[in-house]
């Protein structure tokens, strides 16, 4: 078309010369119009209905829906457009949006159980959580849909949004499979890390047995350990985990503290950074060694053989290390257990077993008592399982979505990055071409 002396004659005849305008042509087939019979020219009698007068677009709900599953539009200006553009647009937008809410769906189980047991959180962790969750999704949109307009005045903003856009994929990307590992198999997170603190405690506690026999700075040390540990458990007493959890937390490691050097004996058989370890930590290694020193019966054997009988570590632990129990975990694992018959058959070592439930903390289902604690164990099961091949098809659910979250991930920041970069797309935001355009337009309008 000639740069001067538009007619709208002209252009319509070139929009129905080209066939990449046919959306055009159907758009404009079901434009309403008003029929003047009155008027005589052609141009009055035939007037459209202004946009004005039609819907202007999408309502809240459309929005709404919009701002999760980003049409391919959101990607680009409004001063170019073409069909097969806008094609390529949607199917980046519909990777994007998958994407994020793949995302969402695996991380969302990290979002409530990092609320469970935060104070003021206690009662609404679900609403808390998906407000959180959403968010994020919704940032994440948002960045990719900014990471498209690279003009002269948004390269920096394009360059951040981009930045924010690849950062929250890697790190929805790494927690994807231990949310999902966190959604699928709790109960099977809950058996390994009480195998593995059970574990800690029979190395430690076989360890002081060896030297605790006629040891009579062992007798002075526990006593004291005792009675420390009983008036920090009276003040833990009178603090409500709900409202002041920063306050009994502090006192918990307090309890359990364990020291940052290794452990060693030294030439009188004493342990040299006994006190180290927090008060009842201590004093439940000096009695489990002195239990052990008296039976003859290695604590490794016993616990062994009690998750055997029980069918799970949770179980094991509990009857032979209460305490360490309670630092993680609450409700009874016993439930179903034939709890006198395995009286019977160690009836020598009952005087070594807690079978019996007189707290709140043992009642109901098990379950964890901090959210970080059981976010800290999926977390680093999940990255051990992935590095060991006899392990990883263990995983089973939980790799099939962490493989799907990376592909997503990264097929979302290569078409964002490539969209931004193509000229139809940067045409698209162009002021220039928008000006000019107006300026053809209004030169129609007047001839």
């Amino acid at each position: 078309m000639p740069e001067e002396g538009f007619s709208k004659k002209e252009l319509l005849n070139w929009i129905e010369s080209q066939p990449g305008l046919d959306y055009l042509r159907k758009q404009a087939n079901k434009t309403k119009c008003d029929y003047r019979t009155t008027e005589k020219s052609n141009d009055r009698r035939i007037r459209p209905i202004p946009r004005t007068s039609l819907p202007k677009g999408a309502g809240f709900i459309g929005r709404l829906f919009n701002a999760f599953w980003v049409p391919g539009g959101n990607l680009r200006g409004k001063s170019y457009a073409s069909k097969e553009h806008d094609k390529t647009l949607d199917q980046t937008a519909k990777v994007m949006s998958l994407s994020t809410i793949w995302d969402f769906i695996c991380t969302y189980p990290i979002f409530l159980y990092a609320l469970k047991g935060v104070r003021g959180f206690g009662y609404t962790p679900i609403p808390i959580a998906t407000a959180i969750s959403l968010f994020v999704l919704w940032f994440s949109n948002v960045s990719g849909e900014n990471s498209t307009n690279r003009t002269k005045s948004r390269i920096s903003r394009s360059n951040i949004s981009i930045l924010a856009f690849l950062l929250l994929s890697i790190a929805k990307t790494a927690l994807s499979g231990v949310g999902l590992e966190m959604m699928l198999n709790e109960q099977g997170i809950m058996e390994e890390k009480a195998r593995k603190i059970r574990l800690e405690t029979v190395l430690l506690t076989e360890q002081i047995a060896e030297t605790v026999t006629n040891n009579d700075a062992y007798t002075a040390l526990l006593a004291s350990s005792q009675k420390e540990c009983s008036r920090l458990e009276k003040e833990q007493d009178k603090i409500s985990r709900r409202w002041n959890n920063r306050r009994w937390q502090a006192i918990e490691e307090q309890k359990y503290r364990e020291p940052n050097t290794s452990t060693k004996i030294d030439n009188e058989g004493f342990i040299t950074n006994l006190d180290g370890y927090g008060p009842c930590k201590r004093s439940n290694l000096i009695l489990n060694a002195q239990a052990m020193s008296k039976q003859g019966a290695s604590e490794g054997v016993l616990a062994n053989q009690v998750s055997k009988a029980s069918g799970d570590n949770l179980a094991a632990l509990f009857i032979t290390s209460r305490s360490e129990y309670y630092k993680f975990f609450e409700g009874n694992p016993l439930e179903g257990f034939d709890v006198e018959s395995f009286r019977q058959r160690w009836a020598s070592m009952e005087s070594r077993f807690e079978t019996d439930c007189n707290s709140e903390k043992c009642e109901g289902k098990v379950r964890w008592v901090n959210g970080g604690d059981a976010i800290s164990a999926s977390f680093t099961q999940f990255f051990e399982k992935i590095r060991d091949p006899s392990r990883i098809a263990s995983l089973s659910l939980s790799l099939y979505g962490f493989i799907i979250s990376i592909i997503l991930s990264t097929s979302a920041a290569a078409l964002l990055i490539m969209a931004a970069k193509n000229k139809e797309t940067r045409a698209s935001f162009s002021n220039m071409l928008s000006s000019k355009t107006n300026q053809i337009i209004e030169e129609i309008n007047d001839n």
